[in-house]
């Protein structure tokens, strides 16, 4: 397929206070053997000259795009403006602390061509810790199950279980993305869940053996609008894990199955059953 020819890729770069891999980051995305690909990096109102760095880099990449914030207004709107501003025929995330391989783009691309009847390709992940070294969840061979076969009660529990952290990541397709209902995931302090799970019921994924993402694990640092919406502290001494906001949570998976599944009233039940078994299942290892 000649350059020309290739459909155009929107890769969207939502950050806050990355100093120390924006440039590793930009230096990684240029490396994507992919012509047609627009990069467009909203900063979210950083402090610490990471959105200097990314301003600076523009002069010289000419499919870069910076969008700056005037004030911070949280991960999740950061998020909808870069995919609101994007005009690619496929859409893919990309955090600023993670890598892409090279040919993630050429691969993603090639299969959702010859399968347009898919909404979203997903590769393998690699692991690695804060400070890039090889994490031990790498060492367990953790593999991305192909979700395209699993049945309604498999994908919940899947999602709630946190294997989906980096789901977002993927290749989709655009105009399927925009029209994820938004406004809506954002309405819990976290949206991350619901977000995931929309995109479970709703999309049609392949997952893909290759390993073409190397993903970071690490604590989430709360922000000013997380502090602001008073959310509780519960992440576990050296948890790489994000925390788990269990009661908004139940409540945002119960209106969206409602939602998607409306004339299936008895998804409500199971959906409560597994969220609970989930939450139950997740304290128990715990302690």
């Amino acid at each position: 397929m000649q350059v020309a020819a290739r459909p155009l890729v929107s890769v969207l770069v939502p950050f806050h206070n990355e100093k120390t891999f924006v440039k590793k980051r930009i230096i990684n995305l240029n490396e994507i053997k992919y012509q047609n690909k627009e990069i467009i990096f909203s900063n979210n109102f950083s402090t610490d000259g990471s959105g200097k760095i990314v301003k600076t880099t523009k002069v010289s990449c000419k499919n870069l795009i910076y969008i700056t914030q005037k004030k911070e207004i949280g991960a999740e709107k950061n998020w909808e403006i870069c995919l609101k501003r994007s005009k690619g025929k496929y859409v893919m995330f990309a955090a600023m602390d993670d890598f892409h391989n090279p040919l993630f783009i050429s691969k993603g691309v090639e299969f959702l061509e010859k399968n347009p009847s898919f909404d979203c390709w997903m590769p393998q992940v690699k692991f690695i810790d804060f400070k890039g070294k090889k994490h031990t969840r790498d060492k367990k061979n953790s593999v991305i199950l192909p979700v395209q076969n699993m049945s309604y009660t498999k994908r919940l529990m899947y999602c709630i279980d946190g294997n989906t952290n980096f789901f977002p990541y993927a290749l989709f397709q655009g105009d399927k993305l925009r029209n994820v209902p938004l406004a809506e995931l954002m309405e819990t302090p976290s949206f991350e869940q619901p977000f995931l799970f929309y995109i479970f019921c709703k999309f049609k994924i392949y997952v893909d053996r290759l390993p073409l993402i190397t993903y970071r694990l690490k604590i989430n640092v709360p922000t000013k609008i997380d502090l602001q919406r008073k959310i509780p502290d519960r992440i576990e001494k050296d948890s790489p894990y994000p925390p788990y906001h269990v009661v908004p949570e139940i409540k945002r998976l119960i209106t969206l199955v409602r939602r998607i599944y409306p004339q299936r009233p008895f998804l409500l039940v199971l959906t409560r059953a597994v969220v609970l078994a989930g939450i139950f299942r997740s304290s128990w290892c715990s302690e």
